[in-house]
């Protein structure tokens, strides 16, 4: 039977629980000839969930927030990254991935999350939005005294699971 890989980096985004679900058809060469899709497949994405966390650089100038970081190339790096054989846990062993990204070394669309301090409490995480670079500018909020930010792998929806973060910023004074 035939078989394909596609790299970690080149798949969408996995869905909140980490997992890409997909489906596939198969084409003829000369394209002439397809077949009806498969049914849905699951399959665990350990190459995008749990980064190995990074520092993210923050500064204030007026009203606008710029942030920065490192996307992490080794990800699946925590404890629930245990292998298991027969149901039992390997100790010591885990199944971290490291990306080999060719040219486009270490740059992951990031899923970013703000959690403005108004009127004496946070708010919670709110989605900003995506960055396909490693930083980010970011307008303050009207009313806002303090910030903290999130960056996350991009997931679909993009959900705040912590399975996914990449950094998260100190509490910064606007």
């Amino acid at each position: 039977m035939p078989q394909f890989k596609i790299p970690v980096e080149k798949l969408p985004p996995p869905n909140v629980d980490g997992n890409h679900v997909f489906r596939f058809r198969i084409v003829s060469d000369d394209r002439n000839s397809t077949s009806e899709y498969s049914s849905l497949y699951v399959v665990q994405s350990k190459g995008q969930i749990y980064p190995l966390q990074t520092q993210a650089s923050a500064s204030v100038f007026g009203d606008v927030i710029n942030i920065s970081w490192e996307t992490p190339s080794i990800y699946n790096s925590s404890s629930s990254a245990t292998l298991y054989k027969n149901g039992q846990s390997l100790s010591g062993l885990s199944a971290s991935v490291l990306h080999n990204h060719g040219t486009d070394w270490k740059v992951h669309d990031a899923d970013i999350f703000v959690n403005w301090y108004v009127s004496g409490s946070y708010a919670g995480y709110i989605y900003y939005g995506r960055s396909k670079d490693n930083s980010l500018s970011i307008i303050k909020k009207a009313g806002a005294t303090k910030v903290k930010i999130i960056g996350q792998v991009a997931n679909y929806p993009p959900t705040r699971n912590d399975i996914f973060k990449m950094f998260e910023t100190a509490e910064l004074t606007l």
